[in-house]
């Protein structure tokens, strides 16, 4: 998928005249001084933001995977709270619009994700194998602990993150449900001796069981939280994200207030929110790689435009 996106934005330019030149290197080695030996006027870089290409003397945009495989954010100032359009201002989405229900039917018709998943179980499988309690819990999915999203865009660490929210659910007996990153499961071991012992629950389930059946999905700024969307539950962020226009803002001396406000949330005012954020931000923020070429163009060429 990141090579297709890279192909179609080639394509973009090579119908527009532009000559291209396409570059595989290892991600460590991508930097300003080598994008400057090209003499580029434009450069198209991956999983990067603008503070780091500042000694970059061409336009640069950088692009992210977002939400689905297929579906990429680009901005020329970089992605999560670094895009341009951070903090978003989702009013110009539509609620009425169809996109919140297609993204939805991809989501769940296809049990996707960034990562691959096993297959769903019912509710009661789920409790009978200890994935879940048979009660209210909280899902928190735990990111990569030295991951850039947390590093650019938290005040906290995930360590921290977690350690205040198990002695928080502890003391009000509030049921925590927790997944090691898919990527690396092995870098969530420390996390694993924090969160152990009453109402801590560990699971390897669908992370689509695993957000259905929460009652809210906690996060620091995982892509997690925005595939809470489409299951229109309370959506709480510790660290800074595009989505967060429409979550609950945790701190780390706030979960009881927090707690408060997630049982509060109205579920049909929510799912305005969501469904116009999701109209807005996939309009006009994304490249989605199922679109035809049209599409395409005209949402490339409204992101050139944006600066």
């Amino acid at each position: 998928h990141w090579r297709d996106f890279s192909d179609r934005v080639m394509d973009h330019f090579k119908r527009r005249g532009y000559n291209i030149r396409k570059v595989t290197v290892p991600f460590w080695e991508i930097t300003p001084e080598l994008i400057n030996t090209y003499n580029a006027d434009i450069a198209f870089i991956p999983h990067k933001q603008h503070f780091q290409f500042a000694a970059a003397n061409c336009q640069v945009y950088f692009y992210m995977q977002v939400i689905f495989k297929w579906l990429f954010s680009c901005d020329y100032r970089g992605w999560s709270s670094e895009h341009s359009k951070y903090p978003c201002d989702y009013s110009m989405g539509d609620a009425a619009s169809s996109t919140y229900d297609e993204y939805k039917e991809k989501l769940m018709s296809s049990n996707s994700s960034k990562f691959n998943q096993p297959s769903t179980v019912s509710r009661k499988g789920l409790v009978i194998n200890r994935e879940i309690p048979d009660d209210d819990y909280i899902f928190f999915p735990c990111q990569l602990p030295y991951d850039e999203s947390i590093e650019y865009h938290s005040v906290y660490t995930e360590i921290e993150v977690i350690s205040a929210l198990v002695s928080w659910a502890k003391a009000h007996r509030v049921n925590i449900v927790f997944k090691a990153h898919p990527g690396k499961p092995e870098s969530c071991l420390l996390f694993r001796k924090i969160a152990y012992g009453r109402n801590m629950y560990w699971s390897d389930a669908s992370i689509h069981d695993l957000i259905n059946h929460a009652k809210a999905v906690y996060t620091i700024n995982s892509g997690v939280g925005f595939e809470a969307m489409f299951y229109n539950k309370p959506i709480v962020t510790f660290g800074r994200i595009e989505y967060d226009a429409v979550t609950i803002h945790a701190s780390l001396d706030n979960l009881s207030e927090v707690w408060h406000r997630v049982k509060k949330d109205n579920r049909s005012d929510r799912l305005n929110r969501y469904r116009k954020f999701v109209d807005w931000y996939c309009k006009h923020c994304c490249v989605d790689l199922e679109s035809n070429r049209d599409v395409i163009d005209r949402v490339l060429e409204s992101i050139f435009k944006k600066q």
